[in-house]
């Protein structure tokens, strides 16, 4: 009777402990969480840094503005596309002289795929403005402490794949990044240092992951196409001033000549008009090489600047046409897409004929 008593009480004891385990491992509802990994606020923080093998992104601030500009930098080794093999061709298509004991020819050995380097620098947008609060103060979740090995490795933290650096005035605290949990999808991270185990939101990582296609700033203003009251157009010695009426219906609006406000200026409502829609397809590092300036644009509101847009052109290694605006905004030469870009160009010739 005693020995039934005892195994029974050892069964709930085990019960119970595998509980108490179970509760403490288990990661609660998804949430901002109270548990502060870095203490610093936004102007301490310097940089966030995400890198993998082939894979890189850097966040950082810059001067300009009110809060300063987000700025993004990524480097990225993809596989270049490989050219098919060539057929050799068959010297004896009628089989004559065939030889069934030549031996085969030797295999030669596979080459490593050759990769290329593709780096960005860009002006990031409101994600990369929000990805920078996220880690001025850094929360976690919850976290870990005295895991086990098995619990570290079902973590994906025995061997991970990617680490995160955030540099503050304090220094720069490292991190591995490890595995997604079980129904939340929320990023394990260990503290290099300490070792301490911590709970992320999963979108503390995948937008800084995401690089460029998350965080690049693609509009070349920072308004709204009603703000813009008024336009100053300059193409060489050629200067056009504009007025934008009815500004405030997309229907009815319509750019005219400043002096002469009765009826639309075709030729300037239509550049006017598609200038406003331009987006950034890449920020280019430099100034492009044999840039060849084609126009610059000033927008006003009724009583502020809003912004100003320049325009060039120049041409690709293969003699292409590439269109490239700079603007207030972007603070940096971006290429356009050509449909739009030449639709800007031939609105300049239209506007101002030789």
């Amino acid at each position: 009777m005693r020995y039934t008593q005892v195994l029974i009480y050892a069964a709930l004891l085990l019960v119970a402990l595998v509980a108490a385990y179970m509760s403490w491992t288990h990661e609660p509802p998804g949430g901002k969480g109270d548990v502060v990994v870095i203490d610093a606020d936004a102007r301490q923080l310097q940089a966030v840094v995400y890198e993998e093998e082939d894979h890189t992104v850097r966040v950082t601030r810059r001067e300009g503005g009110d809060d300063g500009i987000c700025w993004g930098d990524t480097r990225k080794l993809s596989v270049a596309p490989r050219t098919p093999d060539k057929v050799p061709p068959v010297l004896n298509p009628e089989g004559e002289g065939d030889d069934d004991s030549a031996e085969p020819a030797s295999e030669e050995p596979e080459e490593e795929p050759e990769k290329i380097e593709e780096i960005k620098s860009f002006r990031g947008n409101k994600t990369c403005d929000k990805i920078l609060g996220r880690f001025a103060p850094m929360k976690a979740i919850r976290e870990f402490e005295l895991l086990t090995d098995e619990k570290l490795a079902e973590m994906e933290l025995t061997e991970p794949v990617a680490t995160l650096k955030v540099t503050t005035a304090r220094g720069e605290r490292s991190f591995e990044v490890g595995g997604r949990s079980y129904g939340t999808n929320d990023y394990y991270l260990r503290d290099a240092s300490s070792g301490s185990v911590f709970l992320v939101e999963s979108r503390v990582i995948a937008d800084i992951k995401g690089g460029s296609t998350r965080l690049m700033e693609r509009s070349v203003f920072d308004f709204k196409k009603e703000d813009a009251e008024s336009a100053q157009v300059a193409v060489g010695s050629n200067r056009g001033s504009f007025v934008q009426l009815n500004r405030d219906d997309s229907k009815t609006a319509f750019w005219a000549a400043a002096d002469d406000t009765s009826r639309a200026h075709d030729a300037a409502d239509t550049l006017l008009n598609k200038a406003l829609r331009l987006r950034a397809l890449s920020y280019l590092t430099n100034t492009p090489a044999g840039l060849q300036p084609m126009a610059r644009v000033e927008f006003a509101g009724v009583d502020e600047s809003l912004g100003w847009l320049e325009i060039g052109m120049t041409v690709d290694s293969e003699g292409a046409p590439i269109h490239v605006v700079r603007s207030s905004h972007t603070s940096a030469w971006v290429e356009v897409s050509d449909t739009m870009g030449a639709d800007v160009v031939d609105g300049l010739t239209e506007l101002f004929p030789s």
